[in-house]
């Protein structure tokens, strides 16, 4: 009897512990759930909230899904967001390489027609190169950079990534030249440096921007940073991109008017004047063109299915 009653005793016990068991193991799946839909909710990252669980767990008719949101980029929506056509994507890339390309050519047709032309000999007219480099680097170059990873969207991610850091290194050469030709003309002729709200702006904009590069160099292009850092910088990358961009082409409006003013005869209109106002709107045309294509959801970077499940696609 004895027997009997220690066997009943330790059964009882096996299916006591089995069902506290089970009832933790729900309560912790609910408490992973409600988690994941605050995540979801707030457009916000995961930060693998998955970690010890399988791909998927069904309890009765609800299932647990594996949302990784370190696959989209800050600017993107959550995964779950319905799909978009993109029918318009192609003609406003056209647009913004037309107005990208018509800038550059005004800058230069407004320096080397109407300002005296270029030589880098002569104090008088070696600051023509500087309008002509700083569009060139700081905003056609840079724009494209960031237009990549959208117009190369279906493509393996490391030559796409290459492109985008030859863009960024030409830019970067090409706002130093131009930065070298502000300064060796005013200091040629005596004339006192970074004492305009241009020149302030401009500065800044070159600063950062030679900042941003340093730290996307290092983060995205070094193979021993760890894909952690990775996903920390990368959104503060693509935000200051675009601020630094953003700013960039309000140092160009800024210069343009400043230089207008300068011959004195603005108000006049002069065709100089009037190259120097075209510029202008050709380059605001490409800025803000080159933003809303970054920033519209459909016109994401699509990743691979492989890439998605990782949770790496962004970083790799």
């Amino acid at each position: 009897m004895i027997n009997r009653f220690l066997q009943k005793s330790t059964f009882l016990a096996k299916t006591c512990d089995l069902g506290i068991n089970k009832g933790l193991l729900h309560v912790s799946s609910l408490a992973y759930m409600s988690a994941d839909a605050f995540y979801c909710h707030l457009g916000g990252r995961s930060e693998q909230l998955t970690e010890g669980f399988p791909e998927s767990s069904s309890y009765g008719e609800q299932t647990m899904p594996n949302t990784n949101l370190r696959a989209y980029d800050s600017l993107d929506q959550p995964p779950d967001a319905p799909e978009q056509r993109h029918n318009a994507f192609v003609p406003l890339v056209v647009v913004a390489q037309i107005a990208g390309l018509l800038a550059v050519i005004l800058s230069i047709v407004w320096m080397g027609i109407y300002a005296g032309g270029f030589d880098w000999s002569q104090p008088d007219i070696v600051f023509n190169y500087h309008p002509v480099f700083m569009v060139l680097g700081l905003v056609f170059c840079f724009g494209d950079a960031m237009l990549v990873y959208r117009v190369f969207r279906m493509f393996p991610k490391l030559p796409v990534k290459v492109v985008h850091a030859i863009l960024m290194l030409l830019s970067l050469l090409f706002a130093v030249v131009g930065l070298k030709a502000a300064f060796d003309s005013h200091n040629l002729r005596g004339i006192p440096n970074l004492y305009s709200i241009h020149s302030w702006v401009g500065i800044t904009v070159a600063v950062l921007f030679a900042l941003q590069w340093v730290i996307g160099l290092i983060t995205f292009l070094v193979p021993s940073v760890p894909m952690r850092v990775r996903a920390s910088v990368l959104p503060l990358h693509t935000s200051m991109g675009m601020i630094i961009f953003t700013g960039s082409i309000c140092a160009c409006i800024s210069g343009i008017t400043e230089k207008n003013f300068f011959s004195k005869s603005y108000s006049a209109l002069n065709p100089a004047e009037q190259v120097g106002n075209a510029l202008g709107v050709a380059l605001v045309l490409f800025g803000a063109l080159v933003i809303y294509l970054v920033s519209r959801y459909e016109y994401r970077r699509q990743e691979p299915p492989s890439a998605e499940r990782t949770g790496f696609a962004a970083l790799n």
